[in-house]
């Protein structure tokens, strides 16, 4: 009867021991893989780090001919790692410090992976959560009054929108003294 009793016990602790070498694996291989580095998708970096405590989105055109594609090129910051991060079209190009220092913080970081050159001016305000203003009709002076764009500005945020692309959007943060007051 006594051997009956143990095995009960003997599972338990092979079970404690399974799951702790799980563990410390899993924990070493964030550590040791948790750097991100130069081809790391946005998902990688993300599933490190977090979302960005700030970042910047630009739709740029590939060339210079009119009906050019628009390529996406993001810049991520992360101030707690005090680094840097440049996406083109979702993978990460270059990783750097932090050019700027000072720099402020987001109270609630957005997921960048939210945004893409679709994106209406309305579901920029759900996104936030936040109203939005115009500030600017005119984008582009030289595309006449056949161009429709406008710069928008909220508490958090800074987006130009022409032509019904997103083509900027900028997440404004907090100074680090303001952020505790």
């Amino acid at each position: 009867m006594a051997g009956r009793r143990r095995r009960p016990l003997i599972a338990a602790i092979v079970a404690v021991i399974v799951i702790v070498v799980a563990l410390v694996i899993v924990g070493l291989a964030l550590f040791l893989g948790g750097e991100p580095e130069p081809g790391d998708t946005q998902d990688e970096v993300i599933q490190v780090f977090g979302a960005p405590s700030l970042f910047t989105i630009q739709y740029i055109p590939r060339d210079e001919s009119p009906e050019a594609e628009l390529v996406r090129t993001e810049i991520w910051y992360y101030p707690d790692h005090e680094q840097q991060l440049t996406f083109i079209e979702g993978l990460a190009v270059a990783v750097e410090p932090i050019q700027q220092a000072g720099l402020p913080v987001a109270q609630d970081p957005l997921d960048p992976r939210y945004f893409d050159a679709d994106t209406t001016a309305a579901q920029i305000a759900d996104i936030l959560g936040e109203e939005i203003e115009r500030v600017d009709d005119v984008l582009d002076p030289d595309a006449g009054d056949e161009a429709e764009g406008a710069v928008y500005v909220s508490e958090s945020a800074l987006f130009a929108i022409q032509d019904g692309v997103l083509l900027y959007f900028e997440t404004i943060g907090v100074p680090l003294e303001e952020e505790g007051e």
